[in-house]
């Protein structure tokens, strides 16, 4: 960036790279998943073979077990979703501010660093002699329009 107030249009981040996180954890979403699925098939006992206080305290740490198994894996899949999702407004946002920067560069804006807009360069106000010049050396208008 210079000295000069521009617009910034860079975008931080790569959305692949940001695919490539999700994917790791999509894969220890599957394997949590595949250890949950396993805890309630094989921790759960024959509820009707077993009785008495001792079955229902591990009847019910097993399903609260489960419950926690079951809350970790549906976190991971929740960072999943949102890590592609993200990466997703990544791709939008390249998208969004390269069409801004082909727009200023129709427009004859200067662009810097290969994403900084620079404002455009100011019109000159006209002075009064100028203007007088070019109305023909006459003051009278000047001075009608200016009250004098």
């Amino acid at each position: 960036m210079t000295d000069q107030a521009a617009i910034d249009t860079r975008i931080y981040g790569d959305p692949e790279d940001i695919r490539a996180a999700a994917d790791k954890l999509y894969t220890i979403y599957e394997a949590l998943y595949e250890l949950s699925d396993q805890f309630r098939n094989r921790l759960r006992t024959n509820f009707y073979a077993w009785n008495g206080e001792a079955a229902h305290s591990y009847d019910d740490a097993a399903v609260s077990m489960g419950s926690k198994v079951q809350q970790l894996t549906d976190r991971f899949y929740s960072a999943y979703e949102s890590l592609r999702a993200y990466a997703q407004q990544l791709d939008y946002h390249y998208r969004d501010m390269q069409s801004i920067r082909e727009q200023a560069e129709y427009a004859s804006l200067a662009i810097i660093n290969d994403y900084d807009i620079l404002p455009p360069t100011p019109i000159p106000e006209p002075t009064l002699g100028k203007w007088a010049v070019s109305m023909g050396g006459s003051n009278e208008f000047v001075e009608c329009f200016c009250g004098g």
